[in-house]
């Protein structure tokens, strides 16, 4: 740092770019105001709400909920919820055995 910087500066504080916040005065520059920023679920609800009602208002959807499905429809429907969820958590548990654990170590070993 040269030494003509810090003595130039405190004897001409308008030089130095932080004056006015120390000082408190504002500044004569108007930035504007930033835009909100949006959060991943609202960026989700958004991004997803066409595809949300088509499959609210799906004929399927609207029959179970009417109560209109056979019980053969309803088991078929429920065992594809089972078979997803299945495929979910096995998918959870090799994620968690891949990954080592705060002792260094992987599951099963």
């Amino acid at each position: 740092m040269s030494e003509s910087n810090g003595p130039e500066r405190a004897a001409n504080p308008s030089r130095c770019p932080f004056a006015a916040l120390a000082s408190g005065r504002k500044t004569s520059s108007v930035e504007p105001e930033p835009e909100p920023a949006i959060g991943l679920a609202q960026m989700l609800k958004e991004g997803t709400a066409s595809l949300h009602d088509q499959a609210e208002h799906a004929a399927f959807q609207t029959r179970m909920v009417k109560g209109e499905l056979s019980r053969a429809e309803f088991i078929d429907f429920l065992n594809q919820v089972i078979a997803k969820r299945r495929s979910r958590r096995t998918s959870s548990v090799w994620a968690e055995r891949s990954e080592p654990n705060r002792w260094g170590r992987r599951a099963g070993s």
